[in-house]
């Protein structure tokens, strides 16, 4: 119980105010408050707080100071001024963090002796601390840069550079290293040499770009050396060609070198490139080589797009050509001309070390380009998995979005408008340091042609485009497709467009046109091929015997009568059974 210094008969009527304050709380006081706190007021102090276990926010204060002085209206003008001041020198010491008790209990006072021991309390006027989610870690990534890089020079030269021509597209010749070095490509043609380049320069990289080419009328029936032709891999100052198709002998044994399949079947070593899960079902197919660590640099190039941009819709597994990552990241587009579909299995050009050497490059360049990009995003998102482990993307705030896998429709959007120059742009100064195994000491001689000059390219057709399009996704969607990329762009105009004839069609795929029977084999190898699947479905492409072919049975005969040849009808008979007819089916 409180007691008090000189009492007079308005301090006993200010007792028993407070003693009915006691009894019966006001109602603007929460009736959970410490019953101790009826006996904080003294009519000679004013109510003072201390530190306890319960306190009061400032408004809380307020209310109670204000309620308990208007039950005091009988008091004296004095008593009241006391009071109210003793609140707000409370309220101030409240805003300081400090309060002039030591504890809840009530003190005694005299008011010309008052002695204040502040303490320090909690701050009752700051807002409560909110429950938060826990932070990842956010540790800065230290992204350590290349040496070889594009000189600024160099780079906005070939900015400048007219389109479409030798100096305007990215290639790994851009760049300098240390001492003014360059990238080294090593052209090999032997098992020996293979085994070699890769023991002393590529084993032990983390992180290497990875491409394959193929004679592009290869089946599944063909040997492995059209299958896979040649397999590249690239680190930041080599380039490594591994032409199988020209190993002398034909095992697997003997197409694969040790270390070739040690740095394929590493989950350690990063292979990066784009659609590369496709090449990577080639190589365990026909190499019999289970790559491990595949990269898809389109996944890493959609996660960043989506950070930067706080939208996670455009988050997903969809792919996007190399070219049009070049473009965006390298400032600088990759020559994508028909070179490509050239015939990888005999010895290469230089234009094909180039294309090669330089796909390659761009696979392992980009990967380091992007990588600096999601380092520098805050919060930083993890980097995507390996693509042969099929797990969610991840985002910064370690949600995992489910995206759907890679498929015919996401191999569609991410390719790029087929260019229709029948080879890459020729330039005469073309040079590369090349290192060649022990069949060739030295690289090709440059070609000197004899034939006119050709005509100037034509604008790109937009049919001829999408029928590209359509023939590049399909087999990188569907490896053990067996039709040429020749028959699905032939196959697929001819199936969008019901107007033209099949002279026009082959004026449409090249100038000068192919010969209309070359056009008509192609369409009708497709089907004979393909034709058992659902066109452009996105959903297995194994359904319904002769589904491409229904609603076009008369196209087709026409297509089967205008083959020539006494051995015409073996090959298509099983086409003439779809169509209804038996003139050649029997």
């Amino acid at each position: 119980m409180s007691s008090f210094t000189g009492t007079t008969s308005l301090a006993n009527d200010a007792m028993r105010s407070l003693a009915a304050l006691r009894t019966k709380p006001p109602s603007t006081i929460p009736s959970s408050r410490p019953q101790s706190l009826g006996r904080l007021w003294s009519p000679a102090q004013g109510i003072v707080f201390g530190n306890g276990e319960t306190g009061l926010r400032g408004s809380a204060t307020r209310a109670y100071s204000t309620t308990t002085l208007s039950t005091l209206e009988t008091s004296t003008s004095t008593i009241e001024n006391t009071y109210t001041l003793s609140s707000k020198e409370a309220d101030q010491g409240i805003a300081s963090g400090q309060s002039s008790a030591s504890s809840w209990a009530p003190s005694v006072h005299n008011t010309e002796s008052l002695q204040t021991d502040h303490s320090q309390i909690k701050n009752s006027q700051q807002p409560e601390p909110v429950a938060q989610e826990p932070k990842l870690d956010e540790k800065a990534e230290v992204h350590t840069p290349l040496s070889f890089v594009v000189p600024a020079d160099v780079l906005q030269k070939a900015k400048d550079a007219a389109p479409d021509t030798p100096d305007s597209f990215w290639t790994h010749r851009l760049y300098t290293g240390p001492e003014d070095s360059k990238v080294k490509v090593h052209y090999c043609k032997s098992r020996h040499t293979t085994e070699q380049v890769l023991q002393k320069h590529f084993l032990g990289k983390p992180i290497l770009g990875f491409d394959i080419e193929w004679k592009i009328d290869a089946t599944r029936h063909s040997s492995p050396k059209k299958n896979v032709s040649l397999i590249q891999l690239a680190c930041e100052d080599r380039i490594i060609l591994s032409h199988l198709a020209l190993f002398p002998k034909d095992g697997i044994d003997d197409l694969v070198a040790p270390t070739l399949r040690a740095i394929l079947e590493d989950p350690e070593v990063s292979k990066c490139g784009v659609a590369i899960k496709a090449d990577c079902t080639r190589v365990r197919k026909f190499l019999g080589v289970d790559t491990r660590g595949i990269f898809e640099l389109s996944h890493l190039h959609r996660l960043i797009e989506g950070s930067a941009a706080r939208d996670s819709t455009l988050i997903n597994k969809r792919l996007v050509s190399l070219t049009s990552q070049a473009s965006e990241h390298l400032d600088l587009p990759i020559f994508k001309g028909e070179v490509r579909g050239s015939d990888w299995s005999e010895p290469l050009s230089m234009e094909q070390i180039l294309y090669a050497a330089s796909d390659a490059y761009a696979g392992f360049i980009l990967y380091d380009v992007l990588e600096a990009k999601r380092k520098a995003l805050r919060p930083t998102p993890p980097r995507p998995y390996h693509a042969e482990l099929n797990l969610p993307i991840r985002l910064a705030s370690g949600i995992e979005l489910i995206t759907a896998d890679d498929s015919l429709d996401d191999a569609t959007a991410a390719l790029e408008p087929r260019k229709t120059s029948p080879s890459a742009p020729q330039d005469p100064s073309l040079s590369i340091p090349l290192e060649t195994d022990e069949e060739s000491t030295s690289p090709p001689p440059a070609q000197t042609s004899k034939r006119p000059a050709k005509k100037a390219e034509r604008p790109a057709d937009p049919r001829v485009d999408a029928a590209a399009a359509f023939a590049v996704a399909y087999r990188a969607a569907y490896p053990s497709s067996t039709a040429a990329p020749a028959a699905l762009r032939a196959y697929h105009i001819w199936s969008s467009h019901e107007d033209l004839s099949v002279a026009e069609i082959a004026g449409l795929l090249r100038d000068p046109p192919l010969k209309i029977g070359t056009v008509r084999g192609y369409i009708l190898e497709a089907l004979r091929l393909e034709g058992r699947g659902v066109l452009g479905s996105g959903a297995g492409l194994r359904g319904e015997r002769g589904l491409w072919i229904r609603g076009k049975e008369d196209r087709v005969r026409e297509l089967l009568e205008g083959v020539e040849g006494d051995t015409s009808g073996w090959r298509w008979r099983g086409l003439w059974r779809i169509v209804g007819g038996d003139k050649k089916g029997n």
